[in-house]
Order: C-alpha cells, then structure tokens, then sequence
C-alpha cells in the first residue's frame, strides 16, 4: 500500500455526506447508569456520496482514478467540503493568524500544522493537518507575515530559516485536504450507463486514513527454476526465488534481473547457484543493462537483495 499524492477530483468529493467519527464503547447498567469508554484518541471520518448523470469523460476519469489507485490499496487527498480551511467555520478564507502552531524557544524551527477545533475551550481537540493544498499556506510570526520558510508536502511541517524567538507565537492558515482510501462493500465500481452513455455510479464511500506506514504487499515467494544448462543470456522473474544455472558455453552470459518497479511485494532475496560443471562465468545485470557485484564463476552461489531507500531501488549482491 501507499499514498499517491493526487486530489479526487473536487467536483466528483462534492455532495459527499460523512464526517468524523470516534470509536466509543457505551454500557447501559440495568438502571440506566451508562460507562463511555473510548476506543480511539483520534476521529476517523467516512465518507459516501453518489455521482448521476454523468458524463462520459466524467465517468471514464472516475474510473481511471480507481485503477489507479488499484481500488482500496492505494490512498489519496478528499476535499471534504464541510471542513477544508483553518479558518474557524471551516469553509472561510485562510488567514496567517487562524491556528497557532506553537511558542518559539528561539532554537526550534520546525513546526507541524495543525488545526484546533475549540468549541468554548472546555476540551479542545487539536489535529495535524499533512495535506495543505500548495498555493494557500500563510505564516505569521508574532503576528507578522513572514515567506521565510518551507513546508513539506505530503507532510505539513514547516521548516523556518531561522528560529521564532523565545516568546514569539507561530500561526498559520491554509487549505488542506485529508487523506483517504476507497472502501466499497465489495471492491468494485457499482456504474451503470444509461441512454446516451451517461453514467451512474452509487455508493462511493472513502474512509480516511491514519498515520499509515508505506508498506508494501505481502510476497510469498517459492520455487526453483531447476537445473538449466544455457549457453545465452537469462531473464530472472519474480515467481522463482531460488536459480540454479549452468552456462554450457565458453563466454560469459548475462542474467538479467526484472524491473524493481514491478516488484509484486517487500524486501526480495533471489538465490543464485552456478553448476560446479559449468564451463563459462554469469554476469548478474539489472534491467538497465547494469552490472550487478562481480561475475559468479562455476561452483559459485549468490543472493540477489532489493534494497529500497524512498523511491530508490539498488540491487545487492553478496
């Protein structure tokens, strides 16, 4: 799973009805008593909206997103149009001065963004907002405007040049969107067409997501290729963990590893062995073309690692 860093459209999120939600346990006693207990520190918000009539382009684009998006795995940004700006109704226009972000110290210069919902201050619930819609951050500083700085994106941490100093209060205001997944009953796209091919497609729900780790799919790998003789180059994929090759020709041949991006799921560890009988070396090659550790000469066995750091990919041999 991961989060793609695109926006549903706007036009299609708009109508939605949902909102947040926090998991409570209530426990009525004979008498009436009641015993609330929360299941969750923080709200959840679902959401549910039905897009009609619409258009083929509409319903075309719809659908390419839930591709995209590989229906539930992958997230992304709602506008929920009940609450999208700091300001305090929630739909009005950003200003520097709407949430304060925290008191400088004058060595601190990171601050999350957050938003605060303070109904009279009796129990206020406070949030870190991670998607600001770029374009719409302002900052002030001891309520003055300042550009001084950058924010992250996914994210929402802003980083100063230099510190706020010791007293000083920071403040912001901006537009955000919240981060989601789709979450159907059944994981299909419930559209029907209509005369003249326009489309309706009911029931959409998003559920939003919370602080989740990038992780990728589970991978079982298995299976061995067998005992090959060949005397020209070789694809490795992915639903063989464990080679054992012999190159019956003089020269050296090349294996070539598959492409990281097609990686079905985690960490992947490939076993090489090259026959003690083998005449000629094996060049182990990524999909590029470039070369992987030395060459494995006969007798010699390997493992083959995928290591990832963001979104680089480097083989290791050892």
């Amino acid at each position: 799973m991961a989060f793609h860093n695109v926006q549903l459209n706007p036009d299609i999120s708009y109508g939605a009805t949902g909102g947040p939600a926090f998991g409570t346990t209530i426990q009525t006693t004979a008498s009436g008593h009641e015993y609330r207990i929360s299941r969750a520190s923080r709200a959840r918000r679902r959401y549910q909206f039905d897009k009609l009539l619409l258009e083929p382009a509409q319903w075309g684009a719809l659908i390419e997103f839930w591709m995209a998006r590989r229906g539930h795995l992958h997230g992304f940004r709602f506008k929920d149009w009940s609450d999208w700006s700091s300001a305090s109704d929630s739909v009005s226009t950003p200003t520097n001065l709407d949430q304060v972000l925290g008191t400088g110290d004058g060595f601190e210069t990171q601050f999350q963004l957050v938003k605060t919902y303070d109904d009279g201050g009796l129990n206020p619930y406070t949030e870190s907002i991670t998607l600001p819609v770029a374009g719409t951050l302002v900052v002030a500083v001891a309520g003055s405007a300042t550009t001084s700085y950058t924010v992250t994106n996914p994210g929402g941490l802003i980083t100063f040049a230099s510190a706020p100093g010791v007293g000083d209060i920071v403040t912001a205001g901006f537009e955000f969107d919240r981060p989601v997944r789709f979450n159907q009953s059944d994981e299909t796209i419930n559209l029907r067409l209509d005369r003249g091919y326009l489309g309706n497609w009911g029931g959409i729900t998003c559920i939003e997501t919370l602080d989740e780790e990038e992780l990728p799919e589970r991978w079982y790998p298995g299976g061995s290729s067998g005992a090959l003789a060949v005397n020209q180059d070789i694809t490795l994929t992915y639903d063989v963990e464990l080679w054992t090759v012999a190159n019956s020709s003089a020269s050296t041949i090349n294996a070539f590893l598959p492409p990281p991006d097609r990686l079905p799921g985690g960490p992947r560890v490939f076993r090489f062995v090259s026959f003690s009988t083998s005449v000629g070396n094996i060049q182990i090659r990524d999909d590029a073309g470039n070369t992987v550790g030395s060459a494995i000469t006969p007798g010699q066995s390997k493992s083959i690692a995928l290591s990832r750091t963001g979104s680089n990919a480097l083989w290791l041999i050892y």
